[in-house]
């Protein structure tokens, strides 16, 4: 018999093309650091050094779940700006046990929030969002099943 276990793997970071109000949203170059959580554990990069179009491969460790398994599955994603305490974007994704996790690859868009001025027909700024990153990972699901 297979003993149930999860593993989340983080494979890659991908910075997109961030527009916002005719303009690129952040830094031409910029020095971030990925922090991921899958449920309660969290795991970070080194600082990476990004522009528009890369992909950089993460080199963090799995976080990996025994029994008793959870009933879902949260993933947190937090790109910070550095240096720290400056601008910080975030998602999550979520997925039942009763589905398996959802299993395989899966990516995440992070998005940045930038403002539209009042203008014509907008009497008050508004918040906008577009994606940034986009974070690839894996979900592995080995359930309890009977090996002959």
């Amino acid at each position: 018999m297979a003993i149930p276990r999860l593993e989340v793997t983080f494979i890659k970071l991908k910075r997109l093309r961030a527009r916002g109000n005719g303009a690129v949203l952040y830094s031409p170059t910029e020095n971030v650091m990925l922090d991921v959580y899958a449920n309660f554990n969290e795991r970070q990069s080194a600082v990476l050094t990004m522009k528009e179009d890369d992909e950089v491969p993460l080199n963090i460790r799995s976080a990996v779940f025994n029994v008793p398994l959870p009933n879902s599955l949260v993933v947190i994603a937090n790109i910070n700006q550095q240096p720290l305490g400056s601008t910080e974007d975030s998602a999550f994704a979520a997925a039942l046990r009763t589905a398996n996790y959802s299993p395989g690859l899966h990516k995440l868009l992070i998005p940045k929030h930038f403002v539209i001025p009042p203008g014509p027909g907008r009497r008050k700024p508004t918040i906008a969002t577009t994606p940034a990153y986009e974070l690839t990972y894996n979900v592995n699901y080995v359930s309890a099943a009977v090996v002959q």
